[in-house]
């Protein structure tokens, strides 16, 4: 689910919020539903046709010159095309998002119901570094410190993380999930057979026990006219959606908008589906995310004491990029690196002494108000201008 909401944020303005408005969340509720993935099987519906759309309208292109060539038609060709030969920044940005994090994401998702342990580790190493582009600072600790303590191990544990990692309760051995959905839903199913009131010990201990003896009568009550099997009533398992509907009514939209059309095409503005200008920085996502991500973890597990401002995130417009640069819009802990900072620039030792003097006695952070830190900083800025305009006056 993190996954999930991670990459809806990051592409919400991108084509996450057209692609669901297409689908029928058109309502101001509704789409705020649809950005915070409050039902998680509605976003993986949405992230679905993402996926099967992309990869066949990014095929497009590679498969008509291919034709027209008399090329073999591989997927070899196709990546070397897309690395080598594709210069429209619309469509090298949802090349990587799909080849990249949505198939990561299916990975992730196959891996857990079949219990493949190798695909589930590969696809979270791939995606870890895209929860490191935005801010999620709870998502970067939980990615961080799981990883850490998956490779901090020792090797005569590492058999149980395995074993536990994806478990399957259904015979089909396709519906597997992380322990802990399937602990709620062995626990919900206890507490169906619970006697009204407070449960006593007793009670848990006989209704567990009996567990098995239920699951056996069951199987034997269950008739072949059943288009599910018990175990697959009990799990929640369901069949695969026929999405190939949707697919195409959202490829005949992207069709009508053109944003796809002439790959090899460089000198092409990088715009949203709605015509909103993008950030440079969001062709640079990987590369930036797995800088941030490097320096995250070093912060945390190597020099906790690094007081250096970290690097700017992935700004996803270029309208996000400049009111996030408005000091009023930042946060109180920014405010006060950048006043830091200023500080340290400040020549006359007196000045900067009183000014520092100052600036120390409206901490502690969490006490002093932002109009007042925002003050100070507007006080330092006209400091530091002035000492600019000595300096340009000397020169000349």
């Amino acid at each position: 689910m993190n996954m999930c909401k991670t990459f809806v944020e990051l592409n919400w303005d991108v084509f996450f919020s057209e692609l669901s408005r297409v689908m029928g969340f058109r309502s101001e509720n509704a789409q705020r539903a649809a950005k915070k993935c409050s039902d998680h099987h509605k976003t993986w519906t949405l992230l679905q046709i993402a996926h099967e759309w992309y990869l066949q309208e990014l095929m497009v292109p590679y498969v008509r010159q291919s034709m027209l060539m008399n090329n073999a038609i591989t997927s070899a060709g196709f990546l070397k095309y897309m690395m080598t030969e594709a210069r429209n920044p619309n469509y090298i940005y949802l090349g990587t998002m799909t080849l990249t994090y949505l198939e990561a994401l299916q990975n992730f998702r196959t891996g857990l119901r079949v219990g493949d342990i190798d695909r589930i580790a590969s696809s979270k190493a791939v995606f870890a570094t895209l929860f490191h582009a935005r801010h999620h600072p709870n998502y970067q600790e939980i990615e961080i410190m799981e990883a850490v303590q998956r490779h901090s191990v020792p090797e005569e544990l590492l058999p149980f993380y395995n074993e536990t990692e994806a478990v399957c309760l259904s015979e089909d051995g396709e519906s597997g999930e992380g322990l802990d959905f399937k602990a709620e839903i062995v626990n919900k199913d206890v507490q169906s057979w619970m006697p009204r009131g407070v449960p006593s010990g007793e009670d848990w201990f006989l209704k567990i026990t009996m567990k098995p003896i239920r699951n056996k009568a069951r199987q034997m009550m269950s008739t072949p006219a059943n288009t599910r099997t018990t175990s697959q009533q009990s799990t929640g398992a369901r069949s695969k959606p026929d999405l190939s509907a949707q697919v195409l009514a959202w490829r005949a939209q992207l069709r009508s908008k053109k944003y796809l059309k002439d790959p090899c095409k460089e000198d092409v503005c990088h715009v949203s589906l709605t015509s909103e200008e993008l950030d440079p920085s969001l062709l640079e996502i990987t590369v930036r995310a797995e800088n941030l991500r490097k320096k995250y973890f070093d912060k945390t597990f190597v020099d906790s004491q690094n007081d250096d401002l970290p690097e700017e995130p992935v700004y996803v417009t270029k309208k996000e990029r400049t009111e996030k640069c408005l000091i009023s819009n930042r946060t109180k802990s920014e405010i006060c690196d950048i006043t830091s900072n200023m500080l340290a620039t400040i020549v006359n030792v007196d000045v900067k002494d009183s000014l520092t003097s100052e600036f120390r006695k409206m901490m502690p952070l969490c006490k002093v108000k932002k109009s007042d830190l925002l003050k100070f900083h507007d006080i330092v800025l006209d400091v530091c201008a002035q000492q600019d305009e000595l300096f340009l006056h000397e020169d000349l």
